[in-house]
């Protein structure tokens, strides 16, 4: 009995450090369905990004877009980030760090990292915005917004997501 309970402490104290990574998760083909936004709008945001230019709500403002959230240690992310990367158009995709650890403020580094692991080049801006995630109540990652036109939030979707026919659908109700 002694030794159950030490094997499953031990397991507790191993996974405590990916707890970033849980929470709802659905399967790849079938996100899990987040309730309503508790956010009617998508808050007053101000960062610089790892390209150097700023990027904020009235740089966004006029079409719709999605604000991907993430961390640079998060392996089983990038499939979702490659996945969205490849049919959202040109300037619509912000990527935000969720991490508030020095080690992972580089975001240069974690965009040069991603783009080595995915094989090609990703032509987004990546920012360092934990106080943002937190605004924005990111718990599971990736966490994706579909963001409309005029600032408010369509769509969320926690947890690992390639379906593109989904992605695109959500694109499409954030546009309607």
């Amino acid at each position: 009995m002694q030794r159950a309970v030490t094997w499953l402490l031990m397991g507790c104290i191993l996974l405590a450090p990916l707890s970033g990574c849980l929470g709802p998760i659905g399967t790849i083909d079938n996100p899990t369905d987040e309730p309503e936004p508790s956010l009617v709008s998508f808050p007053e945001f101000n960062y610089t990004a790892d390209d150097g230019l700023e990027y904020n709500n009235s740089v966004m403002l006029g079409e719709s877009w999605i604000a991907y959230f993430s961390a640079p240690w998060c392996k089983h992310c990038e499939l979702t980030l490659d996945a969205v990367d490849q049919i959202t158009p040109a300037e619509r995709l912000l990527v935000f760090s969720k991490d508030n650890s020095t080690l992972y403020e580089n975001m240069t580094e974690w965009k040069e990292v991603t783009e080595g692991e995915l094989e090609r080049e990703v032509n987004r801006p990546f920012m360092d915005a934990p106080a943002l995630a937190q605004e924005v109540e990111v718990l599971g990652i990736p966490h994706l917004m579909f963001i409309r036109s005029d600032g408010t939030i369509s769509e969320i979707s926690t947890g690992a997501l390639t379906n593109q026919t989904v992605i695109q659908g959500y694109l499409n109700n954030a546009t309607a």
